[in-house]
């Protein structure tokens, strides 16, 4: 099966389908009646809720999947014919159609495999590792290994680490069959079209208007605030998102609701519960306004004696779904898991400087969130017009004792005002939960002026903030950060290929490290780590630090029978220890040779900029000596390396040369022009640095030999090219920017070069020689030298 179509057709129609069939079973135990969009959005919660009550305990958790798929085919056969037959419902699916595409486009368009927030944050890692490990040994750290994958389970679950957003994840994307590394963008991508469907529910008996409730339902999952922070892996954002726009949905009807009491109960702890274990104790922030709302509607529809039975129903069946939080609770507390929420700190994470209050009316004309908008008048303007019109909504609303949209807005609203006083990096997250509640309640309120009569203004001021939203979420899109789907994918094949374990690899690479490599019990030299890795120094590499095979070493190296390493031509060739086992593209992979002679002494030569140079003399005696009569010298010869500078050529405006030598950093589209002759003529391998978002080509004596989009490196790693037959001479190159309109090509700068060529790369075989005979390798152009045993 292709991928693509296993992770863009296969994971939102099983998280659609598990969802129907959930929400039909909690709608068939209670003997309710619900609308379509109601049951899809209690769904949610119950996939929430049943994933991580399954994945809670290690002796069921392999079968939680199989569990949570059995629940939905019951749900299904027990009311599925009424569900499909029913009214239709079909604003509803059209805005969450509409929904999903603003989630799934950015990711969708650019054609490939991938997923956003590439080197931005590095936490889109941490959900796959969490969700595979949920759903094969459940919440547990027990036979944890040494790996950095392991090593960051045991991290989090050591602490009470909340789950309840991905062990859902893990469920769905283990029932697909998949790796959890494509499935993440169109599984998010759904729960923006199940939100759509929770804001849908809740308008029910406010707004009249299939239509003007799919408009509302629309604008509100389109928040910007919510999909930049999906557009750099908010899986937990996006899930809170539509769990609260659930729990308000399923709040009773003041003195209207045709549901059983009892029922209503049981139906409004499941997302009360999925709360609970998505944000863990700290829920109760959120739960408190909600309970409190119920508690009141109850009171008023019911009286207290009913009321009694009411909350004995709920703190049941609360209990027993929330029970994932209980067992975590007292852990969380003694670690200060939820202190964030509270106490104000200088954590900004990733962020800039702490997000803007205003930001949570969801309209933000600027392609990341975590600066001010170019057009700040304008953009003050629309937060304005959303404010006054979501105030107007709430009112009306509660003169007519429509509860759910007050509930959801106050809710999302009082939560947010509070964590401003708080962990700056966790307010962002509450904020963009709270954005589509704010957006709700403001069209809403366009709505309620159409439906009164004054259809013109209600129209014009939707098509405003409708416009002013569209354009932020261009913006967003164009400025996404994906990650190289051929890069990522070629990583995903080393990691599930037959390699000796344990791996060592040397590029930080989060999503190598902590998951695609996690087969192979695979270490990150600038990642979590088991123990230290140390550099000549003496010291290990600080966490989003590289350092090149050379600086380590051979003891440091050896227990790790597998090392994966950045193609690059100025990397270094690994001690003669190792043996390539697989080339490729983009990673080689090398594996310890057992037959290999023992290593004496390693001596590294060359610079970062060469990684090889002149073998000295004396470097050559002192390693015969090192080896004795009955060993051998040995050397990895490398061909020179051509480095044709960027930066020193006549550079096009907007281009200025870069931190790194040969370097430039463009702003705009643009070209230059820069000559380069190499020695002998021949087969040369190739390459360009950095990273850069919009199209790179290459072109050597008037013929393109390179043209890609969007590599993006952490580390000043270089990116591969064609191998090139250049004749002997001098030879003319012209590396030429362009943007177009696939995501992520608005963003600058970019940093291109220099541009690399050599007849060898770092894959070079080892040459060796008896000690008598060493002096043999002096002022040979080597990586570097070995003293071996005999």
């Amino acid at each position: 099966m292709p991928l693509w179509v296993q992770a863009w057709v296969f994971v939102p129609a099983l998280t659609v389908a598990l969802c129907v069939g959930l929400g039909l079973l909690a709608q068939q135990l209670t003997r309710t009646t619900l609308s379509r969009p109601l049951v899809l959005s209690l769904g949610v919660s119950a996939l929430v809720v049943l994933s991580t009550l399954f994945t809670a305990f290690p002796a069921i958790a392999s079968l939680s999947s199989t569990l949570v798929l059995v629940l939905a085919l019951v749900g299904w056969a027990w009311g599925g014919v009424p569900f499909l037959g029913g009214v239709r419902a079909t604003w509803a699916w059209a805005s969450a159609a509409i929904a999903f595409l603003v989630y799934g486009l950015p990711i969708l368009l650019g054609g490939v495999l991938t997923w956003g927030g590439f080197i931005k944050l590095d936490d889109t890692a941490d959900w796959m590792t969490f969700a595979e490990h949920l759903v094969t040994h459940g919440y547990t750290t027990q036979g944890l290994g040494t790996s950095t994958a392991d090593t960051l389970v045991l991290v989090n679950f050591n602490q009470g680490y909340p789950v309840g957003a991905f062990a859902p994840f893990g469920v769905v994307s283990h029932l697909v069959g998949g790796e959890s590394v494509w499935a993440l963008s169109p599984y998010m991508a759904t729960l923006g079209a199940l939100l759509a469907c929770g804001v849908y529910a809740l308008l029910e008996g406010l707004v009249r208007s299939d239509l003007w409730r799919a408009v509302v339902s629309a604008v509100a999952a389109s928040s910007t605030l919510l999909l930049g922070y999906v557009m750099w892996g908010g899986l937990k954002e996006i899930t809170l998102a539509a769990l609260l726009a659930s729990a308000s949905a399923v709040l009773s009807r003041w003195r209207s609701d045709t549901r059983p009491m009892l029922a209503q109960a049981a139906l409004f702890a499941v997302p009360a519960a999925a709360i609970a274990v998505v944000f863990g104790i700290a829920a109760a922030v959120y739960l408190a306004p909600l309970v409190l709302a119920e508690l009141v509607i109850a009171w008023a529809s019911y009286g207290f004696v009913r009321l009694l039975a009411m909350a004995g129903v709920f703190l049941a069946t609360f209990g027993v779904l929330g029970l994932p939080t209980w067992m975590l609770a007292r852990t969380q507390l003694s670690s200060g898991a939820t202190a964030g929420l509270a106490t104000s700190t200088n954590d900004i994470g990733n962020l800039f400087r702490p997000l803007r209050f205003q930001q949570v009316a969801g309209v933000w004309l600027a392609g990341d969130f975590r600066v001010d908008p170019q057009d700040l008048g304008l953009t003050w303007l629309l937060v304005v017009v959303v404010a006054v019109a979501a105030v107007g909504a709430v009112v009306v609303a509660l003169l007519r004792r429509e509860v759910a949209l007050p509930v959801y807005t106050i809710t999302s609203l009082v939560v947010a005002g509070a964590s401003v006083f708080g962990n700056a990096w966790l307010e962002g997250k509450v904020l963009a939960a709270a954005s589509p509640a704010v957006l709700a309640a403001g069209i809403a309120g366009c709505a309620l002026l159409a439906e009164s009569g004054r259809r013109f203004e209600g129209w014009a001021v939707t098509a405003v903030v409708s416009a002013g939203l569209l354009a932020s979420n261009v913006m967003v899109y164009r400025e996404v950060w994906l990650a190289p789907s051929a890069r990522m994918q070629e990583l995903a094949a080393i990691g599930q290929g037959d390699y000796p374990k344990p791996a060592l690899i040397l590029e930080y690479s989060a999503i190598g490290a902590r998951y695609l490599l996690a087969p192979l019990d695979a270490q990150g030299a600038g990642e979590l780590r088991h123990d230290l890795i140390p550099l000549y120094t003496g010291q290990g590499l600080d966490k989003g630090a590289y350092a090149d095979v050379d600086d380590y070493p051979v003891t440091s190296l050896a227990p790790f029978q597998t090392l994966v390493l950045r193609t690059d031509l100025n990397g270094s060739r690994p001690p003669s220890l190792y043996t390539m086992a697989t080339p490729g593209t983009w990673y080689d992979v090398w594996t310890q040779d057992a037959s290999a002679a023992p290593i004496l002494r390693h001596w590294p030569l060359g610079t970062a900029a060469d990684p090889a140079a002149p073998a000295p003399c004396s470097i050559v005696r002192e390693a015969a000596t090192a080896a004795g009569p009955t060993g051998r010298v040995a050397i990895a010869e490398r061909a020179p390396l051509v480095t044709v500078s960027l930066a020193t050529a006549s550079l096009p405006s907007g281009w200025v040369a870069g931190g790194a030598a040969g370097s430039v950093d463009v702003s705009r589209p643009g070209a230059v022009t820069t000559s380069f002759s190499v020695a002998t003529a021949g087969t040369y391998q190739a390459s360009i640095g950095q990273s850069f978002w919009g199209t790179v080509t290459v072109n050597v004596d008037g013929r393109d030999v390179y043209s890609a989009w969007g590599q993006l490196n952490w580390s000043p790693y270089a990116n591969p090219m064609p191998a090139l037959q250049l004749a002997a001479g001098a030879h003319t190159m012209t590396v030429t920017y362009s943007q177009g309109w696939r995501p992520g090509e608005g963003f600058t700068p970019s940093t291109l070069g220099p541009v690399l060529l050599s007849q060898t790369g770092p894959d070079v075989p080892v040459r060796s020689v008896p000690s008598s005979q060493a002096t043999s390798l002096c002022g040979v152009r080597a990586d570097w030298i070995e003293a071996l045993g005999g």
